[in-house]
């Protein structure tokens, strides 16, 4: 599902207080996403052309999701993101989002305080002087609409509205919204407006959508879905011929999305799980749905498995039912011996609904019964969707799209990632995905860290790297850090980092897969696990089959402030000062856990319960490392 990076805001939950004397708060919190000028989802920047003209009837639901509004449709799209994330069930899978920052991520007006336009969403021209007019009392605009669902919450004084433009070029306010609970829906609604005045019927007939909220940012959210407008109908015939996707399938793999092959080959029993999706009846009838879901080879489309095939929704959804289905379990078998012949490859689970839907029927001729339609509207275009599942070098819960930013605005506090891995691997790297967010965090020092263990005393650490944060122009794309040192690793590790500013740094947050119990973050107080919010941190660990990595160009002396005795040892290793962290490793490049003593000097580390032998000690010191061969004689 590709998306725009837009800016999305609100505090996930109070973290814990920090010492001092101001007893400030601080958080884990989200924070706005800007998503790079000039990308492909960036506003078109398409100027009205008044000879660009349709016809009757106008339908849009927005199924096709890929940030900009269609060009087919719409004429200006000033800043709405057209997504599939942010709406709560709506109509179809797909909606036009509205808040207060342009395309580019930008506050519309950083600098008031006052409420104003924002975003809006302008249609081709029209043609409505074509209607005869005796039926203009039946043409109507209807659309469904919803405030906040996965966003902010409009406040009272902040609107949406509905214009349409006069024969004399003047914008005419037919419809407002109001924002607040009064109008907040679980499910979105559905409203129909009349064009009903002589000055609406000309050639160059327009309307556009505008939302009205505050200027500076993401504190305002609107979504439209399912927009048509057509002659011969009525506010009473609010159903349509259309069976559609509204939730798109969620990872079949107990929900994730990119594994390792040998990880996955070694637990692909305990994998198999099944998947799930949400459709809707727009129609007042009964109406029989069968569904069909597919594993495929992603750049071949190669069969590997089908999980459901021609399967019957069983009852027979009710008129304007809801209804989340689950799937049969995946076959992993399959799925192993096709990655058997594959180091690497993508597979698409593809979901289609088999409905009868057809196009939008334009007349039925009431002597033959012969139907023609319209061609440009079809209902069978939101049946259909795809979720992507990798075998490759990482593991991910997250789906690759980030609706969120999620991090901490403390100096040295971190944030942490639980991770399982399903057989013994070597971690080598981490994969962070880093949206663009204000203020922006370019070139800022992190430690990326790697804890078998996440304790308020002395957690056991297995890697720490210095690093800085790096943004990627493409659209959610990930930076990738690598351990100089790699890890051995297995069952249950954490990944994340550490910060050296008061500055937000984040990472991108999924909030359509939910793994929010494995989100821990510390910010002095302590370990907090996070038991507040839905959502994937976008953090992934890199695994490969490599033999030790040399430390050539590493120091290989100990830092001269920072005695370290005795070398040769018979297991235990003292340090004249406390060093931040401490990790050794075999020459095969096994890690194994140590911890240093809490005690008064000196401190140590006790070594005596591994083999005699060549070792490689690497430690932090005053924000220094070193790494240095230690040879255990016991």
């Amino acid at each position: 599902m590709t998306k725009k990076g837009r800016w999305l805001q609100g505090i996930l939950f109070l973290a814990a207080f920090v010492a001092g004397s101001h007893g400030a708060i601080a958080q884990l919190i989200q924070k706005p996403i800007a998503f790079p000028t000039g990308s492909k989802y960036s506003a078109s920047g398409r100027t009205l052309d008044a000879n660009d003209t349709i016809q009757l009837p106008f339908w849009d639901d927005f199924s096709n999701y890929s940030g900009q509004p269609s060009s087919e449709w719409w004429v200006s799209s000033n800043d709405v993101w057209v997504n599939a994330t942010l709406g709560l069930h709506p109509p179809t899978l797909g909606v036009a989002t509205f808040d207060g920052l342009n395309s580019n991520g930008i506050p519309h007006n950083p600098t008031s305080n006052f409420v104003g336009p924002a975003d809006s969403l302008t249609s081709k021209a029209i043609d409505l002087s074509v209607i005869p007019a005796n039926l203009r009392s039946t043409v109507y605009l209807s659309f469904f609409w919803q405030i906040k669902g996965l966003g902010e919450i409009p406040n009272t004084e902040d609107s949406l509205r509905l214009q349409f433009l006069s024969r004399d070029s003047v914008w005419v306010t037919k419809w407002v919204l109001k924002g607040g609970e009064e109008n907040l829906r679980e499910d979105f609604t559905q409203q129909f407006i009349p064009i009903l005045q002589p000055e609406f019927y000309h050639e160059g007939f327009r309307f556009r959508f505008e939302s009205f909220n505050k200027q500076t940012g993401p504190f305002d959210h609107w979504h439209l879905d399912y927009i048509y407008l057509n002659q011969n109908r009525s506010p009473s015939n609010n159903t349509y011929f259309d069976r559609a996707l509204s939730a798109a399938p969620l990872s079949p793999l107990k929900g994730i999305y990119a594994l390792p092959p040998s990880q996955f080959q070694s637990a692909a029993d305990l994998l198999s799980g099944t998947s799930s999706f949400e459709f809707f009846n727009l129609d007042a009838l009964l109406q029989p749905v069968e569904y069909n879901i597919q594993i495929v080879e992603a750049s071949t489309g190669q069969l590997i498995s089908s999980v459901d095939k021609n399967q019957v929704v069983d009852p027979i959804p009710q008129g304007l039912e809801r209804r989340t289905i689950t799937s049969s379990p995946i076959d992993t078998d399959a799925i192993k011996a096709f990655l058997q012949d594959n180091d690497s490859v993508v597979l698409n689970m593809d979901l289609f609904l088999k409905t009868g839907d057809k196009y939008l029927i334009s007349r039925v001729d009431p002597l033959t019964a012969d139907t023609t339609y319209f061609e440009n509207i079809n209902y069978r275009n939101n049946d259909t969707t795809s979720i992507s599942l990798s075998f490759s070098d990482y593991t991910a819960w997250d789906d690759g799209t980030a609706e969120y930013a999620a991090g901490i605005n403390q100096s040295r506090g971190q944030l942490a990632y639980k991770v399982v891995a399903l057989s013994q691997d070597t971690l080598t790297a981490i994969d962070i995905h880093f949206p663009r967010i204000a203020p922006f965090a370019d070139g800022q020092p992190l430690d990326i860290i790697a804890w078998k263990t996440l304790t308020n005393i002395n957690p056991t650490l297995l890697a720490l790297q210095r690093v800085s944060v790096e943004f990627k122009e493409e659209l959610d794309q990930f930076v990738r850090y690598k351990f100089e040192i790699p890890v051995v690793v297995s069952d249950t590790f954490y990944i994340g980092y550490r910060q050296y500013t008061d500055n937000f740094v984040g990472i991108g947050l999924d909030k359509n897969n939910n793994t929010g119990n494995r989100i821990y973050f510390n910010v002095g107080n302590g370990w907090v696990q996070n038991d507040r919010t839905d959502g994937s941190l976008m953090i992934r660990p890199v695994f490969e089959n490599v033999p030790f990595r040399s430390v050539t160009g590493l120091d290989e002396k100990p830092i001269e402030e920072l005695a370290i005795y005795p070398n040769p040892s018979e297991g235990i290793v003292y340090f004249s000062e406390k060093p931040e962290a401490v990790f050794i490793a075999d020459v095969s490049g096994k890690a194994f856990p140590v911890q240093l003593s809490d005690t008064q000097r000196p401190w140590s580390i006790d070594l005596t319960h591994l083999p005699k032998g060549l070792y490689f000690v690497q430690y932090i010191f005053q924000n220094r490392k070193s790494t240095f061969k230690l040879i255990l004689t016991n």
